[in-house]
């Protein structure tokens, strides 16, 4: 297991069992055996967070995860403002404890 998928599950376990309601949201490719291709994810995706969230009393959250040297795309980067501006939140963490600090300091 990758160190990206064990702290997306790790962050999706610790939401669940704190009452708030994740989702796993995949935009990798998909590879299609018949076609011997990657397909990819549809272009309204690019830029949504790994980790969608409901969270208690109904605010809305998307988790991005980025470890090594992941950085966020222009999409990513572009999701996150739109977020904002809605009054969403979006997070990118690089680990466990990076998610448990950056989500203690949401507005409660």
């Amino acid at each position: 297991m990758t160190q990206t998928n064990a702290t997306t599950g790790a962050i999706i376990v610790y939401l669940m069992s704190n009452g708030h309601v994740p989702h796993r949201h995949n935009t990798t490719g998909i590879f299609d055996p018949t076609t011997k291709r990657w397909r990819t994810i549809a272009s309204s995706s690019k830029g949504v967070g790994d980790i969608l969230v409901c969270l208690k009393g109904g605010r809305y959250l998307e988790i991005e995860v980025k470890t090594g040297k992941d950085r966020l795309s222009p999409q990513q980067y572009l999701r996150q403002e739109t977020l904002r501006r809605a009054g969403g939140f979006y997070l990118v963490v690089k680990s466990f404890d990076d998610f448990l600090t950056q989500f203690s300091l949401l507005p409660k």
